[in-house]
This record gives C-alpha cells, sequence and structure tokens, in this order.
C-alpha cells in the first residue's frame, strides 16, 4: 500500500462507547475539480493507536468495485475530528 494521507469527508455514525463508524466519504481530485464518493463495504480492522501526542483510530477498509475489491486505510484523529485517506 502506498502512503497518502490525503484529508477526506466523511459520513460517519458513532456506536454508544463513542467509537466513530465511518459509512462512506468524498475525496477530491485537485487536478480536475471532480470528486468521488466511496461507499466502505467492509471493515476489515478497527486499531486505536496514540501517535505524536494524539489519539487516532486506523480502518482497514474495503470497497466493492463491479468485479475488483478496493483495499485501503482511513485515518481519524480524535482531538481535531479530521478524516484522512491513508493508504491507498
Amino acid at each position: 500500500m502506498q502512503i497518502l494521507n490525503k484529508s477526506i469527508d466523511m459520513i460517519v455514525w458513532f456506536k454508544a462507547n463513542g467509537e466513530p463508524v465511518p459509512i462512506k466519504f468524498r475525496i477530491s481530485d485537485e487536478k480536475s475539480d471532480e470528486t468521488c464518493i466511496v461507499k466502505i463495504d467492509k471493515i476489515l480492522s478497527c486499531e486505536r493507536q496514540q501517535r505524536a501526542g494524539h489519539d487516532i483510530y486506523l480502518y482497514d477498509c474495503e470497497t466493492f468495485t463491479g468485479e475488483s475489491v478496493k483495499r485501503y486505510m482511513l485515518k481519524y484523529i480524535v482531538e481535531s475530528c479530521n478524516w484522512y485517506l491513508f493508504k491507498l
């Protein structure tokens, strides 16, 4: 996987314990002004970590596109409420 760390817009719901669960996200391409909506079909794992003094969640996810499967990682930084497409 290639590290991107690109900021994205996310639709999310929260469990009763406060853990975020990503549903779908929008990513923009700066070069062509196009946006793409990606529905998260499967969350393979969710890991809460402390990095550089920040609480973060890392999600290993899959999206089914036609006959292929795209795998990627999402990152959520709790303090700033920012989502990133971390690895693709």
